[in-house]
């Protein structure tokens, strides 16, 4: 028997469905052009937006002459005066600051690892921002000159790993 060849509705049928698959391959390459028209400028949007939301994240700290009562951290987080030294100018072993009678020039000074910038003020007046290591707390190197009485040097210390911290000595200064 040989094959017969149908040239009713199955034929048409077929016929049909080329025209059909031609037109959902148009159909679904258009979408697809559309799809990616629209999220590729979504997805730089969005990429943008999350470079905004870090950048918001960085806190700028105010500059000195802002500091004072509205310190970043505040009086509570204050830490005992650890680091805070004096040493007589011309040389000399550095000895803790807080509780110390001074007479003659001394150098004022922070010694601490690990620290990106230090903010001195002396009797809640901004002195100096110290951005490199010796942390010294006045123009180096001639250190502020103090008239006899009490006197607090307080320390703003920014470390490199981003925390700060507020360091502070309270010492007299002796008359002669």
């Amino acid at each position: 028997m040989e094959p017969v060849e149908h040239t009713g509705p199955r034929r048409g049928l077929q016929a049909a469905r080329e025209p059909l698959s031609l037109r959902f391959l148009l159909a679904f390459s258009a979408s697809t052009v559309l799809t990616a028209a629209v999220a590729v400028p979504m997805a730089f949007q969005a990429h943008l937006a999350r470079e905004d939301q870090r950048a918001a994240l960085v806190v700028e700290r105010p500059p000195i002459a802002v500091l004072g009562t509205t310190t970043v951290p505040d009086e509570g987080d204050v830490l005992p005066s650890d680091g805070l030294v004096h040493a007589p100018l011309g040389g000399g072993e550095p000895q803790a600051l807080d509780g110390a009678e001074l007479t003659g020039r001394f150098d004022l000074r922070l010694q601490l690892d690990g620290v990106s910038r230090v903010d001195f003020a002396l009797d809640d007046q901004p002195v100096v921002t110290d951005l490199e290591a010796p942390w010294h707390a006045g123009e180096s190197p001639e250190p502020p000159t103090l008239e006899a009485g009490t006197h607090t040097l307080t320390a703003t210390v920014t470390f490199t790993d981003g925390h700060v911290e507020l360091r502070r000595a309270t010492f007299t200064v002796l008359p002669g």
